[in-house]
């Protein structure tokens, strides 16, 4: 049985090192999980597991473009 562990927005902000502003932008052009809505309230949540998942997949495609710049 795995656990869900769910993370507010300043965790968000902690975690990935991004500043809200930049969150907010990532969120509107769709290249930053939305998060989900606590029962119907305005606090945003985020699993830690989502939010894991789309560092390495940013740290992948930075290494990608890196690979490709470099030749």
């Amino acid at each position: 049985n795995q656990s869900i562990t769910a993370l507010r927005f300043k965790d968000v902000v902690e975690k990935t090192k991004l500043s809200q502003s930049t969150i907010y932008r990532l969120i509107e052009e769709g290249k930053f999980p939305k998060g989900g809505n606590y029962y119907g309230s305005r606090m945003r949540f985020w699993t830690d597991q989502e939010i894991s998942e789309w560092i390495l997949s940013n740290l992948h495609q930075e290494l990608l473009d890196e690979k490709k710049n470099r030749f």
